[in-house]
């Protein structure tokens, strides 16, 4: 017989943040990396979403529009352009990630419409995005959109497992940019930018697009934030992988077609 469920409150120390270090460890010998994420992260990696503001951080964000397409790919690394080409994600985190600002990329083989076509699927993102319980689309007026997503991770399975919402608001800027920011949820901020390039990475000219998330976010007083910034990081490698399998899966049965 199951044991009835229980909902926990805790208050965050040092101590008990060590405690969560030590689980986190523990359970990854057991579990894979989508289930290892901890708290309020699951929907806000690939939310995976108009900024809060014109900050300096903000201008620096949309700045990337006004780079060509194929510029923004070859303004990269060696080292990263071939990592991307073999199919990796590429996460970045300015000051080691400790102050909340972000920068993830993924090369997938697919058209830009179809990369768009997913990212925007707000309605479906629990179907092959991780952690996330459910989705729900619930405005959409000329470019604009306000969803909400229902995330439940679990962090040692059939022990501790966390439930967390949020709502988000985007605004649309087809084929090309979606900026995004919080509007209600369990974080005191969170705001960024997807970018979507094509790009042609080799002679044959194949259809590619290079997906470019920067996103600030920041977890509060609630969570610590050491452990918050360092799980992040993973929970949005996981996330673009998902969203560039789902595209490639979809480019590929539209092809078949």
């Amino acid at each position: 017989m199951s044991s009835p469920s229980a909902v926990y409150k805790v208050t965050y120390t040092e101590e008990f943040e060590g405690f969560l270090r030590l689980v986190a460890i523990m359970s990854s010998r057991h579990t894979p990396r989508r289930a290892r994420s901890l708290g309020k992260l699951a929907a806000i990696a690939l939310t995976l979403i108009t900024p809060l503001a014109t900050t300096a951080s903000a201008q620096s964000q949309l700045s990337l529009t006004e780079e060509s397409s194929q510029s923004v790919f070859d303004a990269l690394s060696g080292q990263e352009r071939a990592a991307l080409e073999a199919g990796q994600v590429m996460v970045s985190a300015a000051r080691n990630g400790d102050n909340g600002q972000f920068t993830a990329r993924v090369l997938i083989d697919a058209p830009v419409e179809q990369a768009w076509e997913v990212l925007t699927d707000y309605d479906n993102f629990e179907k092959f995005l991780p952690n996330i319980e459910n989705s729900e689309l619930l405005e959409s007026e000329d470019n604009r959109r306000v969803f909400e997503q229902m995330n439940v991770i679990s962090v040692v399975p059939s022990v501790l497992e966390i439930n967390s919402r949020v709502v988000i608001e985007s605004t649309e800027n087809y084929p090309k940019v979606v900026d995004f920011r919080l509007v209600d949820g369990d974080l005191d901020a969170l705001q960024g930018i997807w970018q979507l390039d094509p790009v042609t990475t080799d002679d044959s000219g194949t259809e590619q697009v290079l997906v470019t998330h920067q996103v600030n976010i920041d977890p509060g007083n609630s969570s610590p934030r050491g452990l918050f910034f360092s799980t992040y990081r993973l929970v949005l490698e996981d996330s673009l992988l998902a969203a560039k399998a789902e595209t490639e899966k979809r480019a590929k049965a539209v092809a078949a077609e």
